[in-house]
């Protein structure tokens, strides 16, 4: 066999055709790719590890999200099952009120499964204590967020787009005022 022939068959899709009991081939395609549309990304799971899914996050202004107190650099994450921290820190927010909303879509390979809205005990901070995203910090003493359904309707089409998914999941918007503010609050992942 040639070299040739064998950087063809190295390079085929044909070595993505194994199948594992323990791992999982995930597949996604977009159009946001640098070189236009018919882009893949293909990555293997290990479903034992946990839940993998991506986080879904609407603003007005810039989001930076911590897990567990761990920084967020992919929305693409796999959870362990059980309780996760969420620290949320939103700057450069209008100064009135505004909507916020997060969820968690959890992907399978039998179906979408829907989407994981944190609990409903979120709690926000103006001025945060140092280490306020690390999950031993207390914020009992946080103020608790309010419901922002009516800051979403009032929402102009070009910018309620960013929520719209997240709402029609059946997950409410919350209400946060700028121009920055920190949030916290707990989601719970179930085992697939």
């Amino acid at each position: 066999m040639s070299r040739d022939d064998e950087d063809l068959r190295i390079n085929t899709l044909y070595a993505l055709t194994k199948r594992s009991p323990r791992v999982v081939l995930e597949e996604h395609s977009h159009c946001e790719v640098p070189a236009g549309c018919g882009g893949v990304v293909l990555r293997w799971l290990d479903p034992t590890l946990g839940v993998d899914g991506y986080l879904r996050v609407a603003t007005l202004g810039q989001v930076a999200v911590w897990i567990d107190g761990a920084p967020v650099t992919n929305l693409w994450v796999q959870l362990s099952p059980g309780a996760h921290v969420i620290a949320v820190e939103l700057v450069a927010l209008p100064e009135e009120p505004s909507p916020f909303a997060f969820a968690f879509a959890p992907q399978t390979t039998e179906q979408p499964r829907p989407e994981i809205r944190p609990g409903r005990d979120w709690r926000w901070h103006g001025s945060p204590p140092e280490g306020w995203a690390a999950p031993e910090t207390e914020v009992a003493a946080w103020a608790a967020c309010k419901d922002g359904t009516t800051l979403y309707d009032a929402l102009e089409t070009n910018v309620g787009w960013r929520f719209r998914r997240i709402v029609e999941s059946g997950i409410p918007p919350l209400r946060v005022m700028g121009p920055r503010v920190v949030l916290r609050g707990v989601l719970d992942v179930e085992p697939v």
